[in-house]
């Protein structure tokens, strides 16, 4: 529903009434969110301080966009958990079905997560999204935290064929560490 149809559609009477009853289901469905295995989720995180009581927002403006926020907020299939099972167990299958096996239940918020650092970065263009699933999947076999190799990707872009020599790391590390150890392996320190 857009702030447009909300304000013509209904007088201010109904509107705070309407807010307020689609608000107590907003705020309980991320509640149940937020103790779920989707507490990492994009979704919960980007909505998780719920939604304001009708007592705080002061002006007709603010209604109606906080109508019109938890409207949309309702509309999120991942808004609920049963929502967020399905969004995660079709992405998955869809992952399985182009051979990325390796992506399960257990890792795809994680890889969600370094597919969204990594194409904040300027060096991401250029590469297609197969290079980031696999540079991922190296990242895993050796045993560097993918989230800080995607914070430090245009680091990865310099060392890109030192990184694919190195060999597996006894734990999980980091990949300034990982770096760090290519550099003194090779000499450079």
């Amino acid at each position: 529903m857009t702030l447009d149809q909300i304000i013509t559609g209904i007088d201010i009477r109904e509107a705070k009434s309407e807010y307020s009853r689609l608000r107590k289901i907003a705020n309980k469905r991320l509640a149940r969110l937020g103790v779920s295995e989707f507490a990492e989720s994009r979704t919960y995180q980007n909505w998780k301080k719920g939604f304001a009581p009708l007592k705080s927002i002061t002006t007709e403006k603010q209604l109606y966009k906080a109508l019109s926020e938890v409207d949309r907020f309702l509309g999120l299939k991942t808004g609920t958990v049963s929502g967020a099972r399905a969004a995660q167990k079709a992405f998955i299958e869809s992952m399985h079905e182009r051979g990325y096996n390796f992506i399960t239940k257990k890792n795809a918020a994680e890889f969600g997560e370094f597919m969204r650092e990594v194409k904040k970065h300027k060096d991401y263009k250029g590469r297609d999204s197969e290079q980031l699933v696999d540079l991922y999947k190296t990242a895993k076999d050796k045993r560097i935290d993918p989230q800080s190799l995607a914070q430090n990707y245009e680091t990865w872009f310099k060392h890109e064929k030192t990184f694919e020599q190195q060999p597996r790391s006894n734990s999980v590390i980091s990949f300034d560490d990982f770096i760090e150890g290519a550099d003194a392996r090779e000499g450079r320190k």
